[in-house]
C-alpha cells in the first residue's frame, strides 16, 4: 500500500485549500476606505479618501511570492510525505519536518503582518507529518 491514509490526506487537502484562498484573497479582496491628511499652502489641511484595493494593486505582483510560500510547502510536504510512503520509509523524513517548521517560522517571522493567516497550513502541516507511521510500511 503506497497511499497516504485518509487523514493524512485530509490534512495535506486542508492545508492546500487554505493556501490557495490567501492567494485568491490577495487578488480579491479589497480593504476599507484609506483617508490621508494633506497640508496645503500657508497652512490649509485637507483630506482625501480613496477605495480599498486589493493587496496585489497595492504591492504589485511580488506579492505574490510571500502569499504563495505556504501553497509551496504543503505541496513539497505532500510530494515528501507520498515519496517516504512509495518507498516503505518510517516517519516524515526530514524534508517534509523541515519544510514544515520552515513554514511555522515564516509565520513567526510575519506575526504582525500576514503570519496569523498562514497559521492555519502550518498546523495543518504540522498534523499531517506528526500522522506519518513511525514503522515502515508492509511491502505487498
Amino acid at each position: 500500500m503506497h497511499r497516504l491514509d485518509r487523514t493524512t490526506s485530509v490534512f495535506l487537502a486542508l492545508a492546500a485549500a487554505w493556501s490557495a484562498a490567501l492567494v485568491v484573497l490577495a487578488a480579491v479582496l479589497h480593504g476599507g476606505p484609506t483617508t490621508v491628511l494633506h497640508s496645503g499652502i500657508g497652512g490649509v489641511h485637507y483630506t482625501t479618501t480613496t477605495a480599498g484595493v486589493t493587496l496585489i494593486q497595492e504591492n504589485g505582483l511580488k506579492v505574490l511570492i510571500p502569499i504563495s510560500v505556504p501553497l509551496v510547502a504543503a505541496a513539497v510536504v505532500a510530494y515528501a510525505l507520498r515519496r517516504r510512503r512509495r518507498r516503505a520509509l518510517p516517519g516524515a523524513g526530514p524534508v517534509s519536518w523541515g519544510v514544515t517548521i520552515a513554514a511555522g517560522a515564516a509565520c513567526l517571522l510575519g506575526l504582525l503582518t500576514v503570519g496569523p493567516f498562514m497559521v492555519p497550513v502550518a498546523v495543518f502541516l504540522v498534523l499531517a507529518c506528526g500522522r506519518a507511521p513511525l514503522q515502515p510500511a508492509a511491502v505487498s
